[in-house]
């Protein structure tokens, strides 16, 4: 297999993901999306920096994608838009590509206008831009195996092929070391831990509208959620409650001891189940079922004034 072959099959595998399929993304997003998900990809091109995104690019669009503009129906599913405008990554002009994949075969996009008509509502996220996603793996589509499969077997014949060139060096007495030295320098991106705070399924709309209350709504979900975990921890401190009241006229209200024990108890749960969701929401575990698990996380320190977890489920729908 070739690169080319593997790289078109490695992004078929992500386009196929609900969360990325029928929507324009621009060049850089689904070159960022696919080396999230194999990482290892980065070690088949000629340096270790990586296969460039115009290499991706051009095999997606010579042996795959069709121009949207010339409103024919491409077979593969796949279209492509070229515009000349800000690069939503680097806010620079230069020619930005965009592709769009129609997964069922009956959702062929409009030609667009301009670049406006395809902007990708992924490329300004916090974890896209400085790379804090993950793309896990999807378990029902066996090419993924296969891709992984065919990277491991790349990766493998250019480290061969890497070493018999330096044992080769050597024995004509003219070693060359510059290659382990480039690789010091593209480590930086691997530092960082991925969790599933980093789960790209925090950028779709499904989390939008399930925290935020709209799938249109701004902000990123996982910071909004760390902040608001913040002030349901103090709402237990001295008048904490009151930061949670829902306006200035609440706040200055007098709340009897049950109404006021009645917001430290909702607090406790909507924040362990807001815990809960960072660390497993969107990789295979759905919020209800994190409900039942905070409830019972909470009720073992021997609270017990939620048993049902569409009550938590309430609470964050009034929260939000």
């Amino acid at each position: 297999m070739t690169k080319s072959s593997l790289l078109l099959l490695a992004w078929c595998t992500i386009a196929a993901n609900p969360l990325f399929s029928n929507k324009w993304l621009c060049d850089e997003t689904w070159f960022r999306l696919t080396h999230a998900r194999y990482p290892t990809l980065r070690y088949i091109g000629d340096t270790t920096a990586g296969v460039a995104r115009g290499k991706f690019t051009a095999a997606l669009n010579r042996c795959y994608a069709t121009e949207a503009s010339s409103g024919q129906l491409n077979p593969n599913g796949v279209y492509h838009a070229q515009f000349f405008h800000v690069c939503p990554y680097t806010d620079k002009n230069r020619r930005v590509n965009y592709f769009y994949f129609d997964s069922t075969l009956n959702n062929k996009p409009k030609p667009p206008g301009t670049w406006r008509d395809v902007a990708d509502l992924y490329a300004k996220s916090t974890q896209m831009v400085e790379r804090r996603l993950q793309v896990v793996r999807n378990r029902n589509n066996a090419e993924e195996a296969n891709v992984e499969w065919n990277i491991r077997a790349m990766v493998n014949k250019k480290i061969k092929e890497d070493n018999d060139r330096r044992v080769q060096a050597k024995k004509d007495g003219s070693d060359d070391e510059s290659d382990d030295e480039s690789d010091s320098d593209d480590n930086s991106d691997d530092e960082e831990e991925l969790t599933n705070s980093n789960h790209i399924g925090w950028l779709s709309s499904e989390a939008k509208a399930l925290f935020l209350g709209s799938k249109d709504a701004d902000g990123d979900v996982v910071e909004i959620l760390e902040e608001r975990m913040e002030v349901l921890r103090k709402v237990n401190e001295v008048s904490g409650y009151k930061l949670v009241l829902q306006s200035a006229d609440d706040a200055g209200a007098e709340l009897n001891s049950y109404q006021i024990w009645h917001i430290q108890q909702k607090a406790v749960y909507l924040s362990r189940a807001y815990q809960l969701a960072l660390e497993k929401w969107g990789n295979q575990v759905n919020w209800k079922d994190i409900c039942v698990e905070a409830i019972d996380s909470v009720n073992e320190f021997g609270h017990d004034s939620v048993t049902s977890p569409r009550t938590v489920m309430d609470y964050n729908i009034a929260f939000r």
